[in-house]
């Protein structure tokens, strides 16, 4: 920018500078040049202009035209220094699809020129980490949803814009249940009663699994079990394994049948005749005594050689 080299002798009628009243400094001498209030040179026209200031200040647009090429030429230099920033993809899948609640495979990438990372829309529950030109995401997603990630390195030379992406889809959970039945009304059984119980499924998908158990102790697959060798308490149960996608949970336990077993019995009775030795024609009467474990109401059929006489009594 040239500058005013105003001289001793200017001349100045009435607050006018007149032509050749000052030399720019640079060749530019005899052509007058005046501050103007907004800080500016301004050329003018022959004839002369109003003297406010006589000291030459460079404008704010200047300052900052100075600080964009200052800024420009340290860009320059440091990528020249310091090189582009990269990222590559060292082991992993940048591209997951998992269930929520369930750990994605770690993602790695290895990176050159940067001082640090910056992570977008990465799910809840998964975060990117760098350390010493290392990233690392890795986590297990809370809340279900297709998610397009990106990386942004940091330092001299970086992109503004994400360098890697990838996408994470965390399916949502499927709710899976199972309940059981027997055939027996009461689950109240003689020992060596046949008993057959019935898995009910919810979300079992196309080739789910059963196990069955008693108590403790696996006894059978398949969605139906029978059993005749139950004891008195013994607890009945199925886990099912469902091969839907994202089921839960995993397995599905049912309700509890406790079977009440009772023991095998054997009922007796002796009878009595009210004569032993008679005529023909005389009236006897049979008694059934001392009936053993006949219960609280027995029923009683009375025969004569194979025919049945008499009626529902004891005598």
């Amino acid at each position: 920018m040239p500058v005013v080299d105003f001289s001793p002798h200017i001349e100045s009628k009435n607050g006018l500078l007149k032509e050749g009243a000052g030399n720019i400094a640079g060749g530019f001498s005899k052509t007058l040049y005046c501050h103007t209030k907004r800080f500016a040179l301004k050329r003018l026209a022959k004839g002369a202009c109003h003297v406010k200031y006589l000291q030459i200040k460079r404008s704010a647009l200047f300052h900052m035209a100075r600080l964009w090429v200052l800024g420009f030429v340290l860009w320059v230099i440091g990528v020249s220094v310091w090189g582009q920033c990269t990222i590559t993809l060292t082991s992993g899948n940048n591209t997951q699809t998992v269930c929520t609640n369930t750990s994605i495979a770690n993602i790695n990438y290895t990176t050159e020129g940067a001082i640090g990372a910056t992570f977008l829309n990465l799910p809840t529950g998964v975060n990117g980490t760098w350390n010493n030109n290392s990233i690392t995401i890795s986590g297990t997603p809370t809340t279900s949803g297709i998610y397009n990630y990106g990386v942004i390195l940091t330092g001299i030379g970086c992109d503004l814009n994400p360098v890697a992406t990838g996408i994470i889809t965390a399916n949502p959970l499927v709710p899976v249940s199972v309940t059981i039945v027997s055939n027996d009304a009461d689950n109240n059984i003689c020992a060596g009663t046949s008993v057959t119980f019935t898995a009910t499924p919810t979300n079992e998908g196309a080739n789910q699994t059963y196990q069955w158990y008693v108590d403790s102790t696996p006894i059978a697959t398949g969605s139906t079990f029978t059993t005749n060798t139950l004891g008195n308490g013994n607890q009945v149960r199925v886990e099912m394994t469902s091969n839907a996608a994202c089921p839960n949970p995993v397995p599905a336990v049912s309700n509890v049948i406790t079977i009440t077993v009772n023991p095998v019995v054997i009922p007796s009775v002796t009878i009595s005749a009210s004569e032993t030795e008679f005529c023909e024609g005389t009236l006897v009467t049979f008694t059934a005594a001392t009936p053993t474990n006949v219960g609280l109401n027995p029923t009683y059929q009375w025969f004569v050689g194979a025919t049945i006489v008499g009626t529902n009594s004891d005598t």
